[in-house]
């Protein structure tokens, strides 16, 4: 196809070529010369912008750096972000280089300025970017109880999120599970997602409200956190967490809510 439209595979066609994390928007993307004369066809996808890396004409698929530059400016923002990090992730893309590339794409910079090396899949970054937005941090791979959590907010809240893999087998839903039991007889409260919830059923739950009291860790005598009574979220301060959830038209904006009420012990 990319041949015979003299363009190239590029955008989110080569992420799903090179198993970066997406969400597929049913179209082939191709990346043409700036001057070409092009027509859209149905189901095809045109990117005209210059890209940054030089490419052989004789190759046929953008290299991973001219497909991040047009991801950037063809998705929306938290859907180019967790694409990004997936490719940071794998090791397709260098996040330091990536910065340091002087591209002068608003929609590139923005993404590049938000990215992080830590997300293992889209379903771990949406949720981060999401809560900075309304002014909460989210730690990622955090060791708690010699295992690492896909978020931890301040010092009590972990946030799980369940992904196709690794925990759609019985085996390692089990030991997620044995897991989370683990983090509650310790004192953290768990929060865990399917990928169902925070993909899909956003747009079902809307409004949707839970609560739930989150605890301080046990802390060993002598510690210096007891004397300081080190609070995170703040001593019986309410912060609504919007849960981040995309719905299905492919809008960016928060959907449903977990409100949760932090208390000192």
């Amino acid at each position: 196809m990319a041949a015979t439209r003299g363009g190239r595979l590029s955008c989110l066609t080569v992420a799903g070529r090179r198993g970066w994390w997406n969400i597929s928007d049913g179209f082939v993307h191709l990346s043409v010369a700036p001057t070409a004369s092009a027509a859209a066809e149905s189901g095809v996808r045109l990117h005209w912008s210059a890209t940054p890396s030089p490419v052989s004409t004789r190759t046929l698929v953008q290299p991973p750096v001219n497909a991040l530059v047009h991801i950037a400016e063809c998705q929306p923002f938290e859907r180019a972000l967790a694409v990004f990090e997936s490719a940071i992730r794998i090791g397709h893309a260098d996040l330091a280089r990536l910065r340091l590339m002087p591209l002068r794409s608003r929609r590139f910079r923005q993404v590049v300025d938000r990215a992080s090396e830590l997300s293992d899949s889209g379903i771990e970054s949406l949720p981060r970017v999401r809560l900075a937005r309304i002014g909460i941090h989210m730690q990622q791979q955090v060791i708690l109880d010699g295992h690492r959590v896909d978020g931890l907010i301040g010092e009590r809240l972990v946030l799980q999120f369940d992904g196709h893999s690794p925990h759609q087998d019985a085996a390692q839903r089990n030991r997620d599970l044995a897991q989370d039991r683990r983090l509650l007889l310790a004192g953290w409260t768990v929060l865990r997602f399917s990928y169902r919830q925070i993909m899909h059923d956003c747009a079902r739950r809307t409004g949707d409200h839970r609560c739930c009291r989150a605890r301080p860790p046990p802390v060993n005598a002598g510690d210096p956190r007891r004397s300081r009574r080190k609070r995170d979220l703040g001593s019986r301060d309410q912060c609504n967490i919007l849960m981040f959830w995309s719905v299905d038209d492919g809008s960016d904006g928060p959907c449903g809510a977990a409100s949760v009420l932090v208390e000192d012990s």
